[in-house]
């Protein structure tokens, strides 16, 4: 509902936000337990991959349809993202 009411330029902007913010956050337990590199390569792979690309993609072509192909795309970032922390082990 934001991009309907905000717009989807201002939707794109707080994209980035969240996108740095979730990039800060979930890299603080390879800082916190440096000996756990699977997390960091299963992060990349399945969470940080799929947003990049997202994002790219979103940027090269602001439409509403490429939204919601993007809103469909970050449901499934989501349920990897916890079994990413599920991988975690601490």
């Amino acid at each position: 509902t934001f991009p309907v009411i905000k717009g989807l330029k201002a939707s794109l902007y707080m994209i980035y936000f969240f996108y740095i913010l979730l990039t800060i956050i979930s890299l603080l337990p390879v800082f916190l337990f440096p000996n756990n590199n699977i997390y960091l390569v299963i992060l990349i792979m399945t969470v940080h991959t799929p947003l990049i690309l997202g994002i790219f993609s979103l940027r090269k072509n602001l439409t509403t349809n490429t939204a919601i192909n993007f809103a469909k795309t970050t449901k499934w970032i989501t349920i990897l993202g916890i079994l990413t922390i599920m991988k975690l082990n601490i």
